[in-house]
């Protein structure tokens, strides 16, 4: 399995789960500047929990903190 992903709105925001083979699960919002800070309030979750970084950073961050190779995509052999 690649990574999984479900997409909702809110708002004028769009918020997107994203779920990898090896790594951390990701919540991604996109949107104007307020529509976000309104979608990150609703998710109850902390304001410095999400950070402006690109998929490396987070990679990176979960291979530091456990020590393993965090994986995007699973390998697939051709037959």
């Amino acid at each position: 399995m690649d990574r999984a992903v479900e997409q909702y709105r809110l708002g004028d925001a769009t918020l997107r789960l994203e779920w990898y083979p090896a790594m951390d699960v990701l919540l991604e919002v996109e949107g104007e500047p307020d529509a976000i800070e309104r979608a990150v309030t609703a998710t109850g979750l902390t304001r410095d929990a999400f950070l402006p970084e690109s998929l490396p950073y987070f990679t990176a961050a979960y291979e530091t903190r456990t020590g393993r190779v965090a994986r995007v995509s699973r390998l697939r052999r051709r037959e």
